[in-house]
């Protein structure tokens, strides 16, 4: 875990929303390596290409490299209540989608990652990625040794995803999904929500494109 120490026994609520490491193996091992792949490409995730034994569990941490887009698109299945769709850039009328999942699978999802209190014990209340004021859907990702850090979440009107690295790629000094990506993804949430101006500004942009 990025915290690097070991949490014991846990709910599934509690392993998912606090990013704890072994319950996501034991689940991946229990589902089976290809059924997860083949499940990945549905949801447009290309760059996993080799068989099952090249990835074998270390899949279940993400130890291979995905496109920021491609995991940002994937992430409308929990947006869109199992529907995946097309993201469409700055025009987004005519969203083509299609079902994934049944609506109570990423309903239990959303119910855990958008509850403030499965977050307690690795994300305390007033920490970066609590909300007290608004319903917002949160995931966090931490790579070994902080090389880099991502946070991935949505409002009732955007979908926000925050990567956090260094260009070499070397480590940072214990920057997390919290207090990295998750610090730029907080104020991201608040000024979106809260900006009239900027949502005008997409509407001008928008014309002006179609012009």
């Amino acid at each position: 875990n990025y915290s690097l120490n070991f949490a014991g026994e846990v709910t599934l609520a509690e392993s998912l929303s606090q990013s704890i490491n072994i319950p996501a193996v034991k689940i991946l091992n229990e589902i089976g390596i290809n059924s997860f792949l083949r499940f990945l490409k549905t949801i447009g995730i290309t760059t996993l290409n080799e068989d099952a034994d090249f990835y074998w569990l270390s899949l279940a941490l993400w130890s291979w490299e995905v496109s920021l887009y491609e995991l940002t698109r994937a992430y409308s299945i929990f947006a869109k209540w199992g529907d995946f769709c097309e993201v469409n850039i700055i025009v987004w009328e005519n969203q083509k989608c299609m079902n994934i999942l049944e609506k109570k699978y990423p309903d239990m999802v959303e119910e855990i990652l958008t509850n403030r209190y499965f977050k307690l014990a690795w994300f305390p209340i007033n920490s970066n990625l609590d909300f007290p004021d608004r319903e917002v859907f949160v995931k966090t990702g931490t790579s070994r040794n902080f090389r880099d850090n991502w946070s991935i979440g949505y409002t009732s009107d955007f979908i926000i995803w925050v990567w956090v690295g260094n260009k070499d790629g070397s480590e940072m000094k214990w920057v997390s999904g919290a207090t990295g990506a998750g610090d730029i993804f907080r104020k991201i949430v608040y000024a979106l929500e809260t900006t009239k101006p900027l949502q005008k500004l997409f509407l001008l942009i928008e014309k002006i494109s179609s012009i």
